[in-house]
């Protein structure tokens, strides 16, 4: 949280109902008892809590000040959030848009160690059927359960990312250094200046087509190092359904992060 200097004028119209920090964009709430900038949860969604009577200029100003303020309050809050799915047997997990049912398949002694932490989606009976090791205790089958969850969303992301980077940055005219998956609770990815792109693995939950803009949008990146009016140009430019993609993202964003700890 940080202070704000005394505020004399009246709010203007123009002022934003949204921003931007990282990959997420936070409804703004308008307080008239706040007298600082926070970030807070409500209903289940993060959101932006400013002061009533701020001047759009003002705020634009303290916001691009404050960005990594920003960026690790948003991560301190996600990492204290409940995650979603904990690898019990009938929890819902969700693959490239598709919704699967969890069912676990325990290894007996007579099966080989080669075939455990195995994940096969059917998507005729929405089922994840996930092929584990004979464990004492259910507590210690659902910790493998996630284990093996995060581990295949990981590989998965690396197969359907690699040739995607490379097509898109073809056709933008732009190159990437290389292609990392991590663990983001805050954000899909990041872009840094020498090149190295990295990615959400819990992007895999949303559509192909979602995927797709996360893509363009970091490679975008490495033109405009910010979110600025020509930054936005360049991403619907080579991705027309922005617009759309950004929506599913601002919908269910906040429950992917979630998914899993």
């Amino acid at each position: 949280m940080f202070a704000l200097k005394s505020l004399k004028n009246s709010l203007l119209p123009e002022l934003p109902t949204e921003y931007q920090v990282g990959d997420l964009s936070l409804p703004i709430v308008l307080s008239a008892r706040r007298k600082s900038i926070a970030i807070k949860y409500r209903q289940g969604q993060l959101c932006l809590e400013i002061p009533k009577a701020i001047k759009p200029s003002q705020l634009s100003r303290i916001l691009q000040k404050n960005q990594q303020w920003l960026l690790r309050r948003v991560a301190d809050l996600a990492e204290m959030t409940t995650p979603i799915f904990s690898g019990e047997q009938g929890q819902p997990i969700t693959f490239f848009g598709q919704n699967y049912q969890c069912e676990w398949q325990v290894n007996t002694q007579a099966e080989t160690q080669a075939n455990t932490q195995r994940i096969e989606l059917c998507e005729k009976s929405q089922r994840a059927k996930f092929f584990l090791a004979n464990l004492k205790s259910d507590k210690q089958t659902a910790e493998q359960c996630c284990k093996a969850t995060a581990l295949y969303y990981k590989e998965k992301a690396y197969h359907y990312l690699d040739p995607k980077l490379d097509f898109y940055a073809q056709k933008m005219g732009v190159q990437y250094h290389s292609l990392t998956v991590k663990g983001y609770k805050s954000r899909w990815g990041s872009c840094y200046s020498d090149g190295r792109i990295q990615f959400n693995w819990r992007l895999m939950q949303a559509p192909e087509w979602v995927i797709d803009y996360v893509v363009v949008h970091e490679l975008a990146h490495l033109v405009h190092a910010n979110h600025s009016r020509d930054f936005w140009n360049l991403v619907e430019q080579h991705y027309p359904k922005t617009k759309q993609a950004k929506q599913v993202l601002k919908q269910q964003g906040r429950e992917w992060i979630s998914f899993l700890s």
